[in-house]
């Protein structure tokens, strides 16, 4: 088997383990205080990033692990800033792909040793065992990617089914734990750690607990549903739960599954996406998968109305994903000829976070913008 074969069966495998991912639900507050406390050094951090100065989080974070290894909550906050810049691009151009690979493989090690930390801290948080989870998750789809590392995949994918396991166990309504650790169950070989069975029994248990997080479940699990099949299921708990703002965000998201859709499909999408605005504003995220459906359908003017509104929400959406719709922005206005206003949104999004994660698909899990 060549390489390219070998690459692209791992990258079948783990990209799906991305495909239960949560959405925003808005930026938690919370006050600083003395940065030489254990809690509050994390928090003032967390803010730090939340301004796109990560750079500042880390150093602060650092000394305060320095001088104290046990403060759990720094070395969570500090796990989670190495995560964060994961797919941050190098700025020097004559970095090649294999160098900024390395920049990338890390920043995983630094974020896996940091929650490492955290969890011995504090064995009893069951966000620590998340995050543990999702950094095994992002090792495993990153040594997928190549024959080489391909070997450590059966490793950190059981890793990570451990810690999303660990997680619920602590917290049994943790579902998004819960929906992460159904995906691994459900997409991963036997070798490493699937079950089909118990990817079902997770299913059945998120449609008792919760209808919006059993309707994601059900959506994903195999045998893929088809569209008007997922779309039923997201009527159905809509129907049942009228005012449950994430039902129409799943089913307004289902709409959008394919390129070109009839306008009353459209309309349709974007009622539901009023409605769940209207009855959550921290649901706006929605209005990002919108603007990149409508660019992916070739309109462009559509995509930078979404875009538009999104930046314009109140509350204000959290710095990371405004500079995300800028450089969307961006790009409409290079594909439309427009380089002098692309070349000023882009640097309206450096300034806010330079940090520079992929559009849309490679968002940044939703927990990064909760407090710690």
């Amino acid at each position: 088997m060549n390489m390219q074969k070998t690459t692209l069966i791992g990258i079948v495998l783990f990209t799906g383990l991305l495909g239960c991912t949560s959405k925003a639900t808005g930026l938690p507050t919370g006050k600083g205080g003395d940065l030489n406390s254990n809690p509050d050094v994390a928090v003032r951090a967390f803010e730090l990033r939340m301004a796109g100065r990560v750079d500042e989080a880390k150093k602060l974070l650092e000394k305060a692990v320095a001088a104290n290894p046990k403060n759990a909550p720094a070395q969570f906050e500090l796990a989670r800033d190495y995560f964060y810049t994961i797919m941050d691009q190098p700025d020097q151009v004559s970095d090649n792909l294999k160098q900024k690979q390395m920049a990338m493989k890390n920043n995983l090690r630094q974020a896996r040793k940091a929650i490492q930390k955290a969890i011995k801290a504090n064995p009893d948080n069951p966000r620590y065992h998340y995050w543990a989870g999702k950094i095994a998750t992002y090792n495993a789809i990153y040594d997928a990617h190549s024959i080489w590392t391909m070997p450590a995949v059966p490793t950190h994918s059981n890793d990570a089914i451990r810690s999303y396991e660990k997680a619920v166990d602590l917290k049994p309504d943790f579902h998004q734990a819960r929906l992460e650790l159904m995906g691994c169950y459900d997409r991963l070989p036997w070798l490493c750690g699937g079950n089909k069975s118990k990817a079902e029994q997770h299913t059945r248990r998120l449609e008792r607990m919760d209808p919006v997080y059993g309707a994601k479940a059900r959506c994903e699990i195999q045998p893929r549903k088809t569209r008007e099949e997922k779309i039923a299921i997201w009527e159905k708990i809509i129907h049942n739960f009228p005012d449950n703002a994430g039902a129409h965000v799943g089913l307004a998201r289902e709409l959008m599954h394919e390129g070109d859709l009839p306008a009353s499909d459209m309309e349709m999408c974007v009622e539901h996406i009023d409605k769940a605005l209207e009855l959550d504003p921290s649901h706006s995220e929605i209005l990002l998968d919108l603007a990149w459906h409508y660019r992916r359908a070739k309109q462009p003017d559509k995509a930078k109305d979404g875009l538009q509104r999104f930046l314009h929400q109140d509350p204000s959406p959290p710095v990371a994903l405004q500079a995300i719709a800028l450089r969307e922005l961006a790009t409409i206005q290079s594909m439309q000829g427009k380089e002098q206003e692309a070349e000023s949104l882009v640097k309206q999004a450096d300034e806010l976070d330079p940090t520079n994660w992929p559009p849309f698909r490679w968002r940044p899990p939703t927990d990064l913008y909760v407090a710690p």
